[in-house]
This record gives structure tokens, sequence and C-alpha cells, in this order.
């Protein structure tokens, strides 16, 4: 019921208050109308109102909604003085006229009557002609009262005397006085308490599937004995006014925190309200937040929303992607503070992970020189007991050694010279290999095996090769070396070569790769020594 009463009452009366005609069996067929208006108008300059009026041959049915504080008596006495008055003096040449057997005067106070069962002792069922249900009714409305004295200390409840003449489930056959809680919503469910009355339909206990006389609990969405509401957790008996539910079955608040609800990942904690669903494992709010939600790895900011990850699992914000520099050799962003250029060279910005690693010095390069050539000899590249040399060289001496090469900002060059006689020639001499002085370690020795394939191409005097497969040989060698070497720096720098979208170097790379699968690498490399041309594919 609404919370509308004008002071503090905790309980309203919900009253059905049932006029019967008594004297006059057809006063209501002319008069009902007419009394049904006169009974709204008192209601409204009165601390009492109409939830439903119904009208029938001898009965009057008013659903009378009240304070505690007024009782049932107090409000008939109004309803019908009033209605009495009002009555004789809408209806003055009517109100004379006398019953034509009984030859009493014609009334209101008299043609209307109530009875009442007042909770002052037991009514024998001598004083009350109700049979079945109304009469275990009315015993059980007198037990509540003796159990409740004070609650209903101004209440009756309003029992009609029956005549016999009504049929089973009608209105005439109802007497109910019910207090209805005011409702509270506690989020989870809630209990309306009320006191059961006969009817045509009767209440059955959704537990022990028995009827139900006496108080009984609606939720659910179906009727209980308060003692079968019980808790699914502990099989106690519900009494609070709130509950929590799951897949059906009712919980005590704390039996569904300690058994049922939802733990956090994180603290083990019951899970209440709202929380964090993430990965398959929720949080709480504050949990996630604070301990389990990824932060950046720049800014430190926990990664609440839409965040990137780069090649090595690196997680920041989106908006450091235009404020900082990538590293040139392995991609990762270069915040300010980690930020330092290459010597010698105002456009190269390394990461602390590749400027730990980098070959610097010649020192530090012919160790690992020598060894690739081993390698490159393992894969069947022989050089003949020619001589190669390694330089390391700054981006600008190596722009002027690429010339006019068809990518100006590769990180290496092999540089040879041709002889020729008549026109031909004769001989081709390998002068060196340069490559860029500063690059990390894994880098430096794929740029070198590519080199390294130039030089053997070179050695051998395959020329005529076109550009796109002698890059994409090349290509290949640094390809093989680095998934033999199986580590995250290699299998990054194999992807960009997997991936590179230049028609010279990814392409070229694409289409000599399925020449050599299809050939055999070792059977490739032979034919190309020999015939100093692609194999037919």
């Amino acid at each position: 019921m609404d919370d509308d009463t004008k002071n503090h009452s905790k309980f309203l009366m919900l009253s059905h208050l049932i006029f019967v005609c008594q004297y006059r069996k057809n006063f209501l067929v002319r008069y009902g109308g007419a009394v049904k208006q006169i009974f709204t108008q008192i209601a409204t300059t009165a601390d009492f109102s109409f939830e439903a009026m119904e009208v029938d041959r001898d009965h009057l049915h008013c659903l009378v909604k009240s304070e505690p504080k007024n009782s049932p008596l107090s409000i008939v006495r109004k309803l019908t003085q009033q209605s009495t008055f009002r009555l004789w003096q809408r209806y003055e040449t009517d109100r004379h006229r006398g019953n034509s057997k009984k030859n009493e005067p014609f009334g209101v106070m008299s043609t209307f009557i109530v009875r009442w069962a007042m909770p002052v002792r037991r009514l024998s069922a001598a004083t009350l002609p109700v049979k079945g249900e109304m009469r275990r009714f009315i015993h059980e409305a007198e037990d509540l009262v003796d159990e409740a004295p004070d609650l209903y200390k101004n209440l009756s409840f309003l029992l009609l005397r029956q005549a016999g003449r009504q049929k089973p489930g009608s209105m005439a056959t109802l007497a109910v006085a019910r207090i209805i809680h005011r409702s509270h919503d506690h989020g989870c469910g809630r209990i309306l308490l009320a006191m059961s009355i006969s009817r045509s339909s009767q209440l059955i206990c959704k537990a022990c599937r028995q009827p139900i006389f006496g108080d009984y609990l609606n939720a659910l969405g179906a009727m209980w004995h308060p003692e079968h509401f019980v808790c699914a957790g502990c099989g106690r008996p519900i009494t609070d006014a709130s509950f929590q539910e799951r897949q059906g079955a009712p919980y005590h608040d704390q039996c569904y925190l300690n058994q049922v609800a939802p733990r956090c990942a994180y603290c083990g904690k019951p899970l209440t309200g709202q929380y964090v669903v993430s990965d398959g494992k929720a949080y709480h709010n504050e949990c996630y937040r604070d301990r389990v939600v990824p932060r950046c790895a720049y800014c430190g900011k926990p990664l609440m929303g839409e965040y990137l990850v780069d090649h090595w699992g690196t997680k920041y914000c989106k908006e450091h992607q235009s404020q900082y520099p990538s590293c040139l050799f392995c991609g990762r962003l270069v915040p300010p503070q980690q930020q330092e250029l290459h010597s010698g060279d105002n456009q190269v910005v390394r990461c602390p992970i590749c400027r730990a690693s980098a070959v610097d010095t010649i020192e530090q390069a012919q160790p690992l020189f020598r060894k690739l050539i081993q390698w490159v000899n393992s894969q069947g590249l022989l050089y003949n007991n020619l001589h190669l040399s390694l330089e390391l060289c700054d981006r600008a001496k190596l722009a002027v050694l690429l010339q006019s090469r068809a990518e100006p900002h590769s990180l290496g060059v092999t540089s040879s010279s041709t002889y020729t006689q008549n026109g031909q020639v004769v001989h081709t001499q390998v002068d060196g290999i340069a490559v860029l002085r500063g690059m990390p370690s894994t880098l430096f020795q794929g740029v070198t095996i590519h080199e390294l394939g130039h030089a053997w191409l070179a050695a051998h005097n395959i020329r005529l090769l076109p550009l796109w497969a002698e890059e994409g040989f090349c290509e290949l060698l640094s390809y093989r070396y680095y998934m033999e070497m199986a580590t995250d720096e290699s299998r990054y720098h194999a992807k960009n070569i997997e991936q590179n979208p230049n028609p010279v170097y990814g392409n070229g790379f694409r289409r000599i790769r399925s020449l050599a699968d299809a050939m055999g690498f070792r059977r490739f490399v032979e034919t190309l020594r020999t015939t100093k041309q692609l194999p037919s594919g």
C-alpha cells in the first residue's frame, strides 16, 4: 500500500464493510446509486477513503482505507448518520413509507445493519448463523486479536450476518479487516503480510500444498505458510522483510552472502551490488581498479577503458601512440625520459632494451661476423676462400654507400667491383659489407646475413636476377636465421619480413620462399649457383 498516511503510523487499515438492507429488500435497487454518491461525498471531507464500492439487491460493499486510530465502527457511524440525513432530504416523499408486512417505518438507520465480532469474548457457533470456512475465519481472527491486543485495540472484525441466500464465493460471504504493511522495497525481495479470508478459491501453500488458514506470506509469486517459507541455505524460516533469491529459492541475506553469492577473484569476499567481470573472473570494483586492472607501462594509470598492446605485450594508453616516438629497431614507444639520440645521428631513436644489446664497436661485431659466415656456409652458400670484411658506419655514410639503391633506408649494403673485357664481365670482386652501427644484436645479425647473401651472389657471378628475386633471396636467408634463433626478438623481425608490403623486399621474399619450399632450399641454392638464374616455377 502506498505510503500516504498523514501521520507516522506503520500500518493502514483496509476494512471490508458490508451494509445489509434488512427490512426493505428492494431498497438498494432503487437508491443504491444515490447511496454510493452520498458515501463518496462524505469521504471527501473525512479521514478515510474508498478503494472500491459495489452494490447488489440487498448489500452495499465498501472497501475502506483508514489509519489505525480510526476504528471501522466510527466510520460506519459517520456514514450511516450522514447518509440517512441526506437521503431524507433528497427523498422527502419516500421516507414515511412502511414495510407492507412488518409495518415498520422506512428509515436508513433501520434498514442498514452491520454485525461486529468484538474481541471481548469468543462467540459461539450458535450466535453466528455461518458455516464452514467463514466460521473458521471468525475464530482465527479472534485468536489473532488475542495475540496482538495492542495492535488491534481499536479494530473490530466485520462479519456479515448470513441470511442463507448468498452464493458461496460472492462478495456477501466475505468479511475481513486486513492490515496491510506499507511496501518497503529492499531491492531483493518483499514479503506481504496478510490475514487469510474465506473465498471460493482457497489459498494453497506452495511448500506443503495444504490450504492456508490464518497468516500467510506472499513471496516469489506464491503463497506460503509462514513456517514453510524457509531459507534454502540454513532451512530456518525467513522472518525478515527482505531476502535474496537465486534460481527461485529464497535465502536469508547472510546465508546468501556466506553460501551463494559470487566471490571476488582477488580478495575472496562476497560480491554485492555492481562488480566487474574480466577474463571470466569477477571482482569488486575497488579490487579490480586498484589491484587487478593492467596499468599503462608509460604513465602508470589504470587501463579501465580501451588501450593498446604492442607486439611485445606492452599495454599503454591510446593517446601515447601519438605522443611518443617509436624505437627504430623494435617499434616500442620511447617516452621522453627514455629517449636517447643515437650518437652522430639526430634522427635515430632507440629504446633502452635495444640500446642494452647494441653493437657499437667493431670489436663487438667481429666475433658475431665470423659466426654468421659459418652459418651461411652450413646452408650451402660457400665463398671459396673469399676474404670478407665488415664495417660499422653511421647513417650518413651508409646513405652515401647506398647511392641510388632501391631502398635508401636499408640498414646495410654490400660493395662490389666488376671487371669487364671487351664489354663482357670477366670478374666480380666483393669489396666488403657495411652495416649501421648501434643496432641491437639480433637485428645486427639478421642484416649481416642479408648482406652475406648479396656477397654470395656477387662471388658466384649471379648478376642477372631481377631486383625482387635478388632481394627476396637475401631476405629468405635472414628469415631462416631468425626462425632458427627462436627468440622473441628474432620472431619479431621474422614476422616483419613475412608481412612487409614492399613490392621488392616483401613480395620478393614471398615468391622466392614459395620456389624454395617447392624444391627444397639446398636444391634451390645449387640450381641457382649452377644456372645463374632462377629455377622455373
